[in-house]
């Protein structure tokens, strides 16, 4: 369902980009190659839903990884734990965009490389 969804919101993003104007809800439909506009909305509303759980779902990884990784001297720098959790809490929704369970790996595993990239970059 994600993996669609990130498919739907590229197709939509790429014609905006290359035609300079907002796509409308039929040709979105046409592009995605689906039914119905209200199919559309139906696989978008579902898209957003399974992310936001899957998010959700995992938020206690991102503390843990913040506690568990060499944040401290960020922490030294003045950056709160609560802003390192909202920093890591972006590689996991990017996590989630990005995963695919063919390549084998677990989420949680595969979040956690994000979520350390993040941090690291921060």
């Amino acid at each position: 369902i994600i993996q669609k969804g990130v498919q739907l919101h590229k197709l939509k993003t790429d014609f905006e980009n290359q035609h300079g104007r907002d796509i409308s809800r039929q040709e979105w439909t046409e592009k995605a190659s689906v039914k119905s506009p209200r199919e559309l909305r139906r696989l978008v509303s579902d898209y957003r839903t399974a992310k936001q759980k899957l998010v959700t779902a995992n938020m206690g990884l991102v503390h843990a990884v913040v506690k568990s990784t060499s944040c401290h001297h960020k922490r030294r720098m003045g950056i709160s734990q609560e802003e390192l959790v909202q920093e890591g809490s972006l590689g996991l929704i990017r996590a989630a965009e990005l995963f695919d369970p063919a390549r084998g790996l677990r989420f949680s595993t595969y979040a956690t490389i994000w979520i350390k990239g993040v941090l690291s970059n921060s």
